[in-house]
Formats: structure tokens, C-alpha cells, sequence
């Protein structure tokens, strides 16, 4: 089944759910109902989390299983609280500058692609 939208393919606004159905007894129920904030991350970041939660938040057990290093996990758990308006001051332990290297260094030894590198370094960057 694929996955609900979130935005708006025509204008990017924020959709809505009016209609509830059950697949069972075929009800329809009709309204306005709110999403949980969960329902809006990327399908990359529910796996993020889905991982995180299952090594009980275990940053450097996310850096083993994802081969990636530790302020590349740390940049992506960044990302996600971004996304879900928990990003706070002072929430980043660790340098702007350390964290743009571990994020090269993670490129050229082929732990994550160009276009992961290049969103990490964005929103790395959108933070500053």
C-alpha cells in the first residue's frame, strides 16, 4: 500500500485528513482530523527512527548498523527533530566544522551517496 501524502503535490501545502475508512465493515467516517507529527517524516527518517528506538537510542549502536560515522548519525537524528519542531539551541554537541568532515569523510569512503551528502551539508548548513 503506498504511503500517505503530506504535502500537497500541486502547492506543497500541508493535506488534511477529512475521511476515515475500515476496511472490514466498509464505514466511512468523515471529518477533520489531525495527523501525528511521526506521519510527516520521510520514509528514510521513520526508518531512522524505527532503528534508533529499536537499539533503545543508542547513537554509537546507529553508527555500527548504519557503517556510517558517529556525526553523520548525529546529523541525521539532528534532521529529524528538525523536521518534527524539536530541534532546540544548544542541541548540537558537536562543531558545525566536525560535523561537515565527518559528513565528507563518510562520502569519500562511500558510506552514503552524493545526494545524502549534499542534503546533509544543507540542512547542515540551513541550521547555521
Amino acid at each position: 500500500m503506498p504511503r500517505a501524502l503530506h504535502k500537497c503535490p500541486a502547492c506543497g501545502g500541508r493535506l488534511m485528513a477529512t475521511t476515515l475508512y475500515c476496511e472490514d465493515c466498509h464505514i466511512e467516517v468523515r471529518g477533520e482530523f489531525e495527523r501525528s507529527r511521526l506521519a510527516e517524516l520521510s520514509v528514510e527518517q521513520e526508518d531512522f527512527v524505527l532503528k534508533f528506538l529499536a537499539v533503545r537510542g543508542s547513537l554509537k549502536e546507529m553508527e555500527r548498523i548504519m557503517g556510517v560515522s558517529y556525526p553523520t548519525v548525529r546529523a541525521r537524528l539532528d534532521d529529524i527533530l528538525y523536521s518534527l519542531g524539536l530541534r532546540a539551541e544548544g542541541i548540537d554537541e558537536i562543531d558545525q566544522d566536525e560535523k561537515r568532515q565527518a559528513i565528507l569523510d563518510d562520502l569519500e569512503a562511500g558510506r552514503i551517496g552524493t545526494q545524502e551528502a549534499v542534503e546533509l551539508l544543507r540542512k547542515l548548513k540551513a541550521g547555521d
